[in-house]
């Protein structure tokens, strides 16, 4: 009997030391956080064109809809047959909604010199846009491709009048995950153009 328990022992400690390892390396990984964000170096751009504007373009981009699935931080890839595989260790570093509604506004106040006046009180003057905008699809899979429909209103007060579209992308994405991060920001950058089209389209 104690032969037996002798060799037991034996047998499970390589396969104990094994586990550990394994735990550690997992409690060692930190997790990687990325943003949407990337127009840092063109703000200062804008911020001199409006200044030296006597009515400032007044725009408020409002909290983007996305599906429920992709309201949190981690990053969500597709993997065929319509499963989905939440990456634990890729984050954004906010919520995906705040994540874009900040980067399109960095976006449109860059292209159009504008003030995003969203939950400010600006004492503005003269025209302003309300800007919604709803994900409808966003998926991507990684070595593959995102794809994309983002759908959204732009209102022009005091005249209420509407402009609607939508922006639809097809991205590659081969590669790591920076790739997809890449493509994301891409698809935020086509969506700020369309949008910034329709804004100018109200004319002066």
């Amino acid at each position: 009997m104690k032969a037996t328990a002798i060799f037991k022992r034996h047998r499970l400690a390589p396969l104990a030391l094994l586990l550990s390892v394994a735990m550690a390396e997992c409690a060692s990984r930190e997790p990687r956080y990325y943003t949407l964000s990337t127009t840092s170096d063109l703000l200062p751009v804008a911020t001199e064109t409006v200044n030296q504007k006597k009515a400032p373009l007044w725009i408020a981009v409002s909290p983007v809809q996305v599906p429920e699935r992709l309201n949190r931080t981690n990053l969500i890839l597709g993997q065929g047959g319509g499963s989905q595989r939440v990456l634990e260790h890729d984050r954004w570093l906010a919520p995906l909604p705040d994540e874009f509604r900040d980067a399109l506004s960095a976006q449109l106040q860059s292209i159009l010199g504008a003030v995003d006046t969203y939950q400010q009180d600006a004492g503005r003057t003269g025209p302003a846009y309300r800007i919604n905008v709803r994900i409808v699809r966003l998926d991507a899979e990684l070595d593959g491709q995102v794809s994309a429909l983002v759908s959204w209103t732009v209102r022009q007060s005091p005249s209420g009048t509407t402009r609607t579209g939508q922006t639809r992308a097809v991205l590659g994405s081969p590669g790591g995950v920076e790739r997809i991060v890449a493509a994301y920001q891409q698809l935020v950058m086509n969506t700020a153009y369309d949008i910034s089209g329709a804004v100018r389209s109200f004319g002066p």
